[in-house]
């Protein structure tokens, strides 16, 4: 089953996402699972190669958000990030932005705006998906 990381050292973020999404229709396929550090999230990255998308906050302890998304970039550069920052933090959107996060979310969580973000990025993994099988499809028929 396809998975969404959240990475935020906020544990009440975790009960309000799972308390908000679970019942989804749109999640019925996907999980959540959750990390309070980047290194931690890091870890399951690697130990889960179904996550399909990452919601990363930006300051956290262990390692910030902006090294785990370079590091992400760098080993599984289809995995789409979404950036959780408080608004202020403008100049560390942007870097994570410039450094190939799909989009942002800013704090504190608007959670109809995190759910169409979640939303349009799960299409975008679907349609990246599907690209890559038509890409491995021509390549098996040359």
């Amino acid at each position: 089953m396809p998975k969404i990381l959240v990475v935020d050292d906020e544990k009440s973020h975790e009960d309000l996402i799972t308390q908000r999404f679970t019942q989804k229709e749109f999640m019925r396929n996907h999980e959540f699972i959750f990390a309070l550090n980047g290194l931690k999230a890091l870890e399951l990255i690697n130990s889960h190669p179904d996550i399909e998308i990452a919601l990363l906050d930006i300051n956290m302890p262990g390692m910030d958000g902006l090294t785990l998304l370079e590091k992400i970039r760098d080993t599984k550069p289809l995995l789409r990030v979404i950036m959780l920052s408080a608004y202020s933090d403008m100049n560390n959107i942007r870097a994570a932005m410039n450094m190939g996060a799909y989009d942002f979310i800013t704090k504190p969580i608007d959670m109809k705006d995190l759910e169409l973000t979640i939303k349009r990025t799960m299409e975008e993994v679907k349609q990246l998906k599907e690209t890559l099988r038509i890409q491995d499809e021509q390549h098996i028929l040359k």
